[in-house]
């Protein structure tokens, strides 16, 4: 049998579940610490509160890692990622944001679609 050395890099595991998007909650805004799992069957969420069915994930300052798997009905079917940030008059100062990654089929192919973190009452939209 023939062995083959393949470096860690081109090496990944993905684990999708059928009904939603694998979904990691963490405490503040830069994906350093995790505080909660679960499976998310839609992604339209208001966060003027804490995330529906999860624990420990602050009302305000968390962000969200969704992984898995988005199938076009079609293949020639556009897909569009929207997602519409506000700023309430109780949480003037804050800053609301989103950021939007996506991976392609190819491994280590990934392409940011959104990033924003401007907050204020904006629509921000993109298409694959």
């Amino acid at each position: 049998a023939t062995q083959r050395t393949f470096a860690s890099s081109m090496l990944y595991v993905q684990l999708a579940k059928a009904g939603g998007l694998n979904a990691t909650y963490f405490r503040g805004t830069d994906l350093a610490l995790p505080v909660d799992h679960k499976l998310d069957a839609t992604i339209d969420f208001s966060c003027t509160e804490a995330p529906v069915g999860t624990t420990n994930v602050p009302q305000d300052f968390f962000s969200v890692r969704w992984k898995g798997l988005i199938r076009a009905p079609a293949i020639d079917e556009v897909v569009t990622f929207q997602s519409t940030t506000t700023t309430s008059s109780s949480r003037a100062t804050g800053r609301e944001g989103v950021r939007v990654w996506v991976s392609g089929l190819d491994v280590g192919e990934r392409s940011l679609l959104i990033d924003q973190w401007d907050g204020m009452d904006t629509t921000y939209q993109a298409t694959l």
